[in-house]
C-alpha cells in the first residue's frame, strides 16, 4: 500500500492507500520516502529480491508507480519471503520511465535507494541490500535531488 501524508493524498482514494501485492509469505517492507519536493511526474519503485536480477527494471520483483507530490509517502509491501531485497525509488518527473542522468551517470531526477549508499557508479547488490524479517521491517529514505 502507499500512504501520502504531509500536503497531499492520494487522488480518488478516500484513505489515500493503495495496494501492492507481495509474494506468498510472512514479512512486510514499509519504506518512508522523505523530501518528495516537486510535483508533476510519477514516483517509480522496484524492488528486487536477491542479486540475481539487480538492478535491471524488467527483472524486478514488484514494481509501482503514482503521482508526485510534495511531502512525504509510506510504501507498504507486504507478504515477502524473507531475505535481502535491493529498493530503487525514483521521480520520473517527465514520465519516460527512465531514470534521467547526465553524461549517463549523474541523476538529474530525484532518486534513493534503500540503505542510502555513498554512490561513485553503479552499485552492488550488497551495497542497498536491507534485511526484512518476519513479522517486517521499516526503513526511511531521503529522496536525492
Amino acid at each position: 500500500m502507499i500512504r501520502q501524508t504531509g500536503v497531499w493524498a492520494a487522488a480518488g482514494l478516500a484513505a489515500g492507500v493503495i495496494a501492492i501485492a507481495g509474494a506468498a509469505g510472512a514479512a512486510d517492507l514499509e519504506v518512508t520516502l522523505d523530501g518528495l519536493r516537486d510535483e508533476g511526474g510519477v514516483i517509480r519503485a522496484y524492488l528486487w529480491k536477491g542479486p540475481e536480477a539487480f538492478p535491471d527494471l524488467k527483472g524486478a520483483l514488484h514494481t509501482t508507480q503514482f503521482s508526485s507530490r510534495p511531502g512525504r509517502a509510506v510504501l507498504a509491501f507486504s507478504d515477502l519471503e524473507p531475505g535481502d531485497y535491493a529498493l530503487l525509488v525514483f521521480h520520473d518527473a517527465d514520465n519516460d520511465g527512465i531514470l534521467d542522468r547526465f553524461l549517463g551517470m549523474i541523476p538529474t531526477e530525484g532518486w534513493a535507494f534503500s540503505n542510502q549508499p555513498v554512490l561513485t557508479g553503479r552499485p552492488d547488490f550488497s551495497d542497498v541490500a536491507v534485511r526484512v524479517d518476519d513479522p517486517g521491517t521499516a526503513i526511511t529514505l531521503r529522496m536525492s535531488y
